[in-house]
């Protein structure tokens, strides 16, 4: 008797065994029958067959998981490595990420966010963040000031040399990315090789009165990933995050505002669902979004936007929302 089993195992893939036993039972001291060499030479043939399909299954699979860019395994899902994998992918080499979480990828195409301890990574974004917001950066003071406040002044400056000197190390990866202090103030200065996603967002949200169709699009594809450096809380933070995500709302708003609810309405949907990861209790989105919805047809959808803004609303003020479902769908523009 033959039995094939299949094992998952997370980061080799999986297993294929062939077990075999005698059969039937028969008793210890009687002689083996040539018939029964017969049925084991055939059982054999047979196991040996399903083997090879349940193989070639697997294979097919596989290679058609492959083409696809992700890897897939016999639950039918992709493991987050491997996901992993196809999202650094299709980012370019050279360049630093910081909607939907912090990424730097090198210059040769490696992920080296790793390099980052949560304390190098504090710095290089103090660093970096008033560098794009100050053109002469931030003073030793200012960053001791953030990072070892509960420090004595000498241990406070040893600590800044010594993280200072890691930072640059791990900057060499990165061509164009060079750490400074020629002026009395830390700055990161960044060459035309480096590409870095914040400042794209800026550059397109500066753009006011001349920001087209495409420009719309690209930060959407820019920011629906997540706000910005959704994962990490510092206290300075909250004034990059706060001026950023208004600006990229505003944008966004009153680009959508200026389309055809019925013309446009899946534009109007991909807008709003963007502005709700940085604003999540957006009226004006909402009752956008309502109409939009409603208009192709799917009013549950439609309630479930409804009843989501409510709920997140209650939270945020503690109090109900007071416009019904029904006022927003026939309010005028």
């Amino acid at each position: 008797m033959y039995a094939v089993t299949t094992l998952n195992e997370e980061g080799v893939g999986t297993k294929i065994f062939l077990y075999s036993i005698g059969y039937p039972p028969i008793a210890r001291q009687a002689p083996p029958k040539p018939a029964l060499q017969i049925k084991e030479r055939n059982y054999f043939q047979i196991g040996l067959a399903v083997f090879l399909i349940v193989l070639l299954v697997w294979l097919v699979i596989k290679f058609k998981g492959m083409r696809q860019g992700v890897k897939v395994r016999s639950i039918g899902q992709a493991s987050e490595d491997e996901l992993m994998n196809v999202e650094i992918a299709s980012k370019r080499n050279n360049a630093i990420y910081f909607f939907g979480g912090f990424q730097v990828i090198s210059k040769t195409g490696v992920d080296i966010t790793n390099k980052f301890t949560p304390l190098l990574k504090e710095l290089f974004l103090i660093i970096i963040l008033h560098s794009i917001k100050n053109e002469k950066g931030i003073s030793s003071a200012r960053i001791v000031e953030f990072l070892w406040f509960d420090k004595s002044e000498r241990n406070a400056r040893n600590n800044l040399s010594v993280n200072i000197t890691k930072l640059k190390h791990v900057l060499e990866d990165l061509e164009g990315c060079e750490l400074t202090n020629e002026t009395g103030y830390w700055k990161i200065h960044q060459g035309k090789d480096i590409y870095n996603e914040y400042c794209e967002v800026e550059s397109i949200v500066n753009s006011k009165k001349n920001i087209n169709q495409e420009m719309i699009q690209r930060l959407v594809d820019l920011t629906n990933k997540g706000s910005l450096l959704v994962n990490l809380d510092f206290e300075w933070l909250d004034v990059f995050k706060g001026r950023i995500s208004d600006r990229i709302t505003d944008t966004l708003l009153v680009f959508a505002k200026s389309l055809d609810v019925r013309e446009n309405a899946e534009q109007i949907i991909d807008l709003a669902d963007c502005i709700f990861n940085f604003d999540i209790v957006n009226e004006e989105i909402m009752i956008l979004k309502c109409k939009a919805q409603y208009g192709q047809g799917k009013h549950s959808l439609a309630r479930n936007t409804y009843r989501n803004f409510c709920s997140e609303y209650k939270i945020l003020y503690e109090e109900d929302y007071l416009n019904s479902f029904n006022d927003i769908i026939n309010s005028q523009d």
